[in-house]
């Protein structure tokens, strides 16, 4: 299993999750236009892999009694120094931080129109049955068809523009700060909230918790060249 606070952000510009999804949505119009074995190959791309079960739900300790132990446990093993010390905010990060009051509402916001949009895209294709496979191209482009007509139909454009205008204006709110390290727990939070623009965004974060464990506890800090 890979760890994720070994992978650090590119400095290579990344699309947004809005831009992947119209170019996702441009490639299945394109599908419908082509015949052949170029509509079989955009099917086999577009086929979802099988959801994963469920976890098994994690067991909570619910006794006062024994999180209180395990609270005083933690702090006996972590050093005085480490729990209190604070870092000092940079310039930017103080700028991060203070744009929290704008951001917050938008993101309150733009995560049930995601939840709404991406319903309405696998309504679509519930709708359309199930895909026929891209051994036959006649059945593949049919069911490309119906995927986009039931889109058309049940409102999954507007659902997609009302998330993208909200998404647009998260963006010119934080865009600059995503590749900024930052020092506070409240800032790097920050980061893994926005993840919803990009998945760079949490990469972003964990590289800064990386490098705020090796500071909090004294440990190497081993610099890795940009991907």
């Amino acid at each position: 299993m890979r760890n994720p606070l070994n992978r650090h952000p590119s400095d290579e510009t990344k699309p947004t999750l809005r831009e992947r999804l119209t170019a996702t949505k441009a490639g299945l119009r394109d599908a419908t236009a082509r015949a052949g074995k170029a509509a079989a190959s955009a099917r086999i791309m577009l086929q979802k892999p099988k959801p994963k079960p469920e976890p098994a739900p994690v067991e909570r300790e619910t006794n006062p009694a024994r999180r209180a132990v395990m609270a005083g446990s933690l702090a006996a093993a972590v050093p005085l120094p480490a729990l209190a010390s604070a870092p000092s905010l940079s310039t930017e990060e103080a700028a991060f931080l203070a744009v929290l009051p704008a951001v917050l509402p938008l993101l309150h916001r733009i995560i049930p129109a995601d939840a709404e949009m991406t319903r309405l895209y696998d309504e679509a294709e519930g709708i359309a049955g199930r895909w026929p496979g891209p051994n036959d191209d006649t059945a593949c482009l049919a069911w490309s068809k119906r995927c986009d007509e039931a889109r058309d139909a049940n409102g999954y454009h507007a659902a997609w523009q009302a998330a993208n205008a909200i998404e647009m204006e998260l963006v010119a709110l934080v865009e600059e700060f995503e590749k900024i390290p930052m020092q506070t727990l409240p800032a790097i939070l920050l980061k893994v909230a926005l993840n919803g623009l990009g998945e760079w965004w949490e990469e972003s974060a964990c590289a800064d918790l990386h490098r705020l464990a090796a500071e909090r506890f004294g440990l190497p800090v081993i610099e890795r060249p940009e991907a």
